[in-house]
């Protein structure tokens, strides 16, 4: 799919014009590129797609539209300025922000330790909370979904972004939407019941991702075999734990016996 968005190019809104300087994601879903608007001093996001998903484009608009209102939370989604029709592809315009957690993560060549994990683990939590409240469930909490706001003027501050798939939480099953295999919950995998909860497990393994730079599997194989070695080794602790607890309790009294 080719789109418009090339360095030089001119795109018309609703009632501005944008001049195109940087493409900065190009994926299967559309582009995002960094824009000036014409007669304004003014930087933005513009992000494109085919109308092949128009559904997508329309319900993160509805999405964020709806977020965006919240008065108490703003700084917890990104910002949706605008969206509107050009030459047959579907555009929105967006506040501009600094770079995403896989980007940053990669850049600094190390995982994060604890006092920088804190702060983001803080602030996906609370956007997490907004969204159950409201009966949303994100579906995709993914380390290319945070975005630093401005992490030289204000370090770790993070806004949760992409929300082409975010669905009424009673509506999960039918939607039939998968989260990304390395964050996908295991009640997906094993077909049970769903809930918000997909979220907040994502966002456990979007933080031991930062912590350890290691994703726990790339098929659901790997992924279950993973986690069954995790519990196998989490209940031989938990079993030795009681043991000991035990022996400990019932030691006084087997020497009061012996005496």
């Amino acid at each position: 799919m080719t789109f418009c968005l090339n360095p030089t190019n001119l795109i018309t809104g609703n009632s501005k014009i944008y001049d195109v300087k940087e493409v900065l994601v190009s994926g299967t879903f559309g582009e995002v590129a960094r824009c000036c608007i014409k007669g304004q001093d003014k930087v933005v996001a513009l992000k494109v797609m085919s109308r092949q998903y128009e559904n997508e484009f329309l319900n993160e608009v509805q999405t964020l539209q709806l977020l965006n209102k919240l008065t108490n939370f703003k700084h917890c989604f990104i910002k949706l300025n605008d969206s509107f029709t050009y030459r047959g592809f579907l555009y929105q315009e967006f506040e501009l922000l600094d770079k995403n957690l896989f980007t940053f993560l990669e850049n600094k060549g190390r995982s994060l330790n604890v006092a920088e994990i804190r702060p983001i683990a803080q602030q996906i939590l609370e956007a997490l909370t907004v969204l159950k409240q409201l009966g949303i469930t994100h579906t995709g909490v993914k380390l290319h979904n945070v975005m630093l706001v401005n992490h030289d003027d204000q370090p770790f501050r993070i806004k949760l972004i992409d929300f082409e798939f975010a669905c009424e939480t009673e509506t999960l099953k039918e939607k039939g939407i998968l989260p990304m295999m390395a964050y996908r919950a295991p009640e997906i995998i094993l077909g049970l019941p769903l809930d918000e909860v997909i979220d907040t497990w994502s966002l456990g393994c979007l933080l031991s991702v930062l912590f350890l730079k290691y994703y726990p599997g790339f098929s659901q194989l790997m992924l279950l075999n993973t986690l069954f070695s995790q519990w196998s080794i989490l209940l031989a602790l938990q079993i030795n734990e009681t043991s000991l607890h035990t022996i400990k309790l019932k030691s006084p009294n087997v020497q009061g016996q012996k005496s």
